[in-house]
């Protein structure tokens, strides 16, 4: 019995390492399908489909170029071409006679013809004066632009805008006097000595002659804003 009893476990032993043997040449086998699978080369694409793929990379960047091209927005004119067909109204208060003086000569190095509406000396002086006389220049169409100093801008603002035809604009960064010719179609720009510096005074004075009117949608608005100026009441 003893000799029975040996002989089932060892036959039960070999049948034990037969099979983790068979465990593991099938887990290594497996390994090794896996591995051929991830080297195995990409399909090939067809000859003619490869080459027009290729052809339409290398026309990819000429079609973009072209696209930003056309819808890239047209240049303005050069800025002597601007500053030969503008006349420019400008004046001042005592407060704004020195930046004045500096602006005029900036817009005379463009080219500009500079309507000075004083004053000449920075003795006191009452901005209406000015304002009215900057305005009634750009009002009659006798300069397409005006450009008045006070010591904030404020004042000459609320002058020059009782005339009829004007749209001045008090503006004290760039943004603004861009925007107001853009959209408002401003035509007289008003500036603060005791706000702004010289040399941002004179960016904005060069944001405000170089801008156009954009027109389109802003046509309706500054005709309504046009319509204010007749009194009320009448047609």
């Amino acid at each position: 019995m003893r000799e029975r009893d040996r002989a089932l476990r060892r036959r039960r032993k070999r049948r034990e390492e037969r099979l983790k043997e068979r465990a593991v040449a099938a887990r290594s086998q497996s390994g090794a399908g896996k591995a051929a699978a991830e080297k195995k080369p990409a399909a090939r694409k067809p000859a003619k489909k490869a080459e027009a793929e290729a052809g339409a990379e290398k026309k990819a960047p000429a079609k973009r170029a072209a696209k930003s091209a056309a819808e890239a927005p047209a240049e303005p004119p050069p800025r002597a071409e601007v500053a030969a067909a503008m006349r420019v109204a400008l004046g001042a208060d005592h407060a704004g006679f020195e930046l004045k003086v500096r602006l005029r000569a900036v817009l005379e190095e463009r080219g500009v013809e500079v309507l000075d509406c004083g004053v000449d000396a920075p003795r006191p002086a009452d901005y209406p004066d000015q304002a009215a006389a900057v305005a009634a220049l750009v009002g009659r169409g006798e300069a397409e632009r005006g450009v008045l100093v006070c010591g904030t801008g404020v004042g000459m603002a609320i002058a020059a805008n009782k005339v009829a035809g004007v749209r001045a604009a008090n503006c004290h960064e760039l943004f603004v006097a861009r925007l107001a010719r853009a959209h408002n179609d401003a035509n007289v720009l008003t500036l603060g000595a005791r706000v702004v510096g010289a040399g941002l005074a004179e960016a904005l004075v060069e944001a405000f002659l170089d801008t156009p009117y954009e027109g389109g949608r802003h046509e309706r608005r500054v005709a309504k804003i046009g319509a204010l100026d007749r009194p009320a009441g009448r047609d």
